[in-house]
């Protein structure tokens, strides 16, 4: 069953004060039973450190967030070298909470899977696995749009499932970036028999994206036929800017849900308490076309 990120939190905080459930849990949003710590963050490749957040889910969320700490680890373990780190701890002030992290700072291989442990009350252990996505190839074809009706082909290479893709489109438009999801017309797909998201799309399309039309012009006209209320002549270059992120498997049951589209652009918007740790890596392109 699906549920969206503030069911995970009330699960989070039933199951604090519950007396059904167990201490000894894999770290999972999906699980009926949640231990009394929750270990939640996306931990980003492309950064030299990452931090993973601890909710003590028995207390309410208004309260100090950095009691009830004292006996907390938190392991960090590497299978391809037989590892196990201990992780520092930290208090970072995030949106105005005082929030209680551990701090990562180790460089993440792509496809590589990872082990993260918790330790608590004296002994208690819950424990997760993240598997890291592999390293995305992604190009246009053609290269540069001979116009912007042009249909062109984007892809994402070496995708394999259940990782998946989340894409935006940028431009420069008075002096400034736009930016929006790639969602209107279409969103990044799986060919089939392939480990390969593609999108085909128009420059107009992908313009739709940031200056929707407004909802009287869209009466009864299919989404690919809308016309963007800034047209490509308008902008201050003739370039498209695609920035993306690939995300591992772990996020696989978040897919397509507004959570990701929240947390799109900063990573560490996360709802305290939400129980979930995966992995991240972001890249970016670009591609010309002529007016």
């Amino acid at each position: 069953m699906h549920r969206t990120p503030c069911q995970l939190i009330i699960l989070l905080l039933l199951c604090g004060v519950g007396s059904s459930c167990n201490r000894d849990r894999v770290i999972n949003p999906f699980e009926d039973n949640i231990g009394t710590y929750s270990a939640y963050g996306a931990l980003d490749l492309g950064k030299s450190t990452n931090a993973i957040r601890i909710r003590n889910v028995s207390t309410p969320f208004l309260i100090d967030s950095t009691i009830g700490y004292e006996d907390v680890n938190l392991f960090f373990i590497d299978p391809s070298t037989d590892t196990e780190l201990q992780l520092p701890d930290t208090i970072i002030n995030f949106n105005g909470n005082y929030t209680y992290n551990y701090l990562l700072k180790q460089n993440l291989q792509p496809s590589s899977t990872y082990g993260v442990k918790l330790v608590f009350d004296g002994g208690q252990e819950s424990s997760t696995t993240i598997t890291t996505p592999a390293v995305t190839i992604a190009d246009t074809t053609p290269d540069k749009a001979s116009n912007c009706r042009q249909n062109l082909r984007i892809s994402f290479k070496n995708v394999k499932r259940p990782e998946f893709i989340n894409a935006e489109v940028g431009v420069l438009y008075q002096g400034s970036m736009h930016w929006a999801p790639i969602q209107t017309i279409q969103t990044p797909e799986f060919i089939d028999g392939l480990d390969e998201m593609e999108l085909q799309l128009t420059v107009t399309n992908l313009l739709v994206d940031i200056f929707p039309p407004p909802p009287e012009a869209t009466i009864n006209i299919p989404p690919r036929f809308w016309l963007p209320t800034v047209s490509c002549n308008e902008l201050d270059e003739p370039t498209m800017y695609i920035r993306y992120i690939h995300f591992g498997p772990e996020w696989e049951q978040f897919r397509g849900t507004e959570f990701l589209s929240d947390m799109f652009v900063d990573s560490e918007t996360i709802d305290n308490g939400i129980g979930f740790i995966g992995a991240i890596r972001r890249d970016s392109f670009s591609f010309t076309f002529e007016l």
